[in-house]
Order: structure tokens, then sequence, then C-alpha cells
């Protein structure tokens, strides 16, 4: 494999992590602001009805329980990405395979770029919901 496919595998896999990890922290910072300002109202007595108390801490789960599902295709897409990754590492170039390695390249690339942004897309709009629900209290 030449210098320029490892290069650029290498290259898409530092994009995508670096896209996964600010995603996921910027998750949890919103969650964490959003937790800690529910339970600041409830120390100083804003919600002093119990039931009051039971139907925010209901709707606090509602809004900030993670979606499994987002987790399970994040999974899915990874070990694509890993197969493919070890298919091209391990993959040796003739004249009649080039094309191939090129296409299952681009793919693995462009996979590897898009996906991260679709997952921070995800966890933008939950953000977001947990914002306006903080906002909201």
């Amino acid at each position: 494999m030449g210098k320029a496919t490892v290069d650029m595998l290498a290259m898409a896999q530092q994009v995508e992590m670096i896209g996964l990890y600010a995603s996921v922290a910027f998750f949890f910072v919103v969650y964490y602001r959003y937790r800690q300002r529910f339970l600041q109202l409830n120390h100083q007595e804003v919600i002093t009805d119990s039931k009051q108390f039971t139907d925010q801490a209901a709707a606090f789960n509602q809004v900030a329980k993670i979606n499994w599902w987002w987790f399970a295709a994040y999974l899915v897409v990874r070990t694509i990405l890993f197969v493919l990754g070890t298919f091209l590492n391990n993959m040796q170039v003739t004249a009649d395979n080039a094309m191939m390695m090129a296409l299952i390249g681009y793919a693995y690339m462009v996979l590897s770029l898009v996906y991260p942004i679709v997952f921070l897309v995800f966890v933008w709009r939950k953000s977001l919901k947990i914002y306006r629900a903080t906002k909201a209290l």
C-alpha cells in the first residue's frame, strides 16, 4: 500500500476520533449543567411539592436519557470501518485490483469523515433539548 493511502487512512481516523470525542464531551457538559441546575433548584426549595419534584425528575430522565440506538449504530459503523481499514492495510495492490482498492479507500474516508458529523448532529439535537429544559426550570 502506498504512503499516500496510509496517510489518508491515518488522517481520516484522527478526524473521526476528534469529532467523536468532541461531540461526546459536549453532550456530557450540557447534561452535567442541566443536572446541576435541576439539583440546585431542588436544594433552594424552589420545588417544594414532592409530586412536582417527582414530575420534574421524570421529565429530566425523559429528556436526558441516552438513546442506546445511537450507541449501537456507532458500534456498527466502527466495525465496518475496522474491517475496511484492516482489508486496506493487508491488501496487495496489483494492476487488477488498484481501482477496487481506491474505491474502498474513498468509501472508508467518506464514511469516517461523515459519520462523526451525523453523530454530532444527533448529540447537538439532544443537547438542545436538555438546554431548553434547563431554561424552562
